[in-house]
């Protein structure tokens, strides 16, 4: 948004005088409705910041959850693992496949909520995206595209609330994914 900024000077004729507004950059004045408009949007950056702050706040004690050796040594995640080195060590694997399926236990077990959350508003932000995407090059011209971009918010939305994952990656069925990837790439070519 931009504001007009106004600065008040005084004007004579003869032996009167008056104050007018004009506009200035670098005046002190501002119209209210200006001011209002202004002021609703600082209140918005100022959620949004605050909102930004408390899932960075989370990131970080996350992170430093996952960096504390000791937290991992104590943890039940850890003693996974060691169930798991063991009995894979125990059906004659060597060293390095059972620390590797240790690890992947481990691995596995870690609760990373905030992580989770942000990672699962990135994708949805991605399918946004690619609907904007069809949307712009298809504008519906094709009965299969309407079917597929509700497809897709629904998807956005399933990853907001965690719901879906990678390995639900099949939306359309083989006979519409094929009449959707004939007309997008139809509606790329023009």
């Amino acid at each position: 948004m931009s504001v007009t900024r106004y600065e008040l000077k005084t004007k004579y004729r003869g032996n009167e005088s008056w104050d007018e507004l004009e506009e200035s950059s670098d005046g002190m004045y501002v119209r209210y409705e200006d001011f209002a408009e202004s002021q609703r949007e600082f209140r918005a950056a100022d959620a949004t910041i605050e909102n930004l702050q408390m899932q960075v706040e989370k990131l970080a004690a996350e992170n430093a959850g996952l960096k504390s050796i000791q937290a991992w040594a104590v943890a039940d995640v850890f003693k996974s693992g060691a169930k798991r080195f063991e009995s894979t060590k125990a059906a004659g694997f060597d060293t390095d496949d059972c620390l590797h399926d240790a690890v992947l236990v481990m691995l596995s077990e870690l609760k990373t909520q905030a992580t989770d959350a942000f990672l699962a508003e990135v994708r949805a932000q991605g399918v946004d995206s690619a609907i904007n995407t069809v949307i712009a090059m298809m504008n519906h011209q094709h009965p299969v595209t309407s079917k597929a971009i509700d497809i897709m918010r629904v998807h956005a939305y399933q990853l907001r609330k965690g719901g879906a994952t990678e390995e639900k990656q099949s939306f359309l069925s083989d006979e519409d994914c094929h009449a959707f990837v004939k007309a997008f790439t139809k509606g790329a070519a023009q």
